[in-house]
């Protein structure tokens, strides 16, 4: 699963990477200190999981998350607990860590996330919710779920993928 970090405080930045380096799914694109930072990265890519702090410099993590078109599932990682009900009022919000929180309240919160991803199927097995297709674009590979095209262009030699997101070309 692809992560990114916005926290604005160093300690806290590398906490989160010494618990997400345990998790041998989870690839960190980006940690950055504002969320005006992030953002060409969420608008760009397909994110999965976004640690968000609420206190941030530029703006708040709450407000930012309503400013998103199409955000990622989101964890919180705050040092107040005063603003748990205005962020699970938002439904990307998965969870609340409140700072200092331990490796096991994190895995505790993340395997939330990977329980929503997966439905089980008649047969006791795990399976993905969501069809998706793998692109190989300049030698990176994309995971595109089929749910989210909007439409595909042909040009010559070339096609587009339009999605929720971006474009892939």
């Amino acid at each position: 699963m692809k992560c990114v970090i916005i926290e604005d405080e160093m300690p806290a930045q590398r906490v989160l990477h010494n618990y997400i380096s345990k998790l041998t799914d989870f690839n960190i694109v980006g940690s950055y200190q504002t969320a005006l930072e992030a953002n060409k990265v969420l608008q760009t890519q397909d994110i999965d999981i976004l640690f968000l702090d609420i206190n941030l410099s530029d703006i708040s993590g709450i407000q930012y998350v309503k400013t998103l078109s199409n955000p990622p599932k989101i964890i919180i990682t705050t040092a107040y607990h005063e603003h748990a009900v205005e962020s699970f009022e938002l439904d990307t919000i998965c969870d609340y860590l409140v700072k200092p929180f331990s490796f096991e309240r994190f895995l505790k919160a993340v395997n939330k996330i990977k329980r929503d991803e997966f439905k089980t199927t008649k047969n006791g097995l795990a399976e993905e919710q969501h069809e998706v297709v793998f692109l190989n674009i300049d030698k990176t590979l994309h995971k595109i779920a089929i749910n989210d095209i909007l439409y595909i262009e042909s040009d010559k030699n070339y096609i587009s993928i339009k999605t929720l997101k971006t474009t892939f070309t």
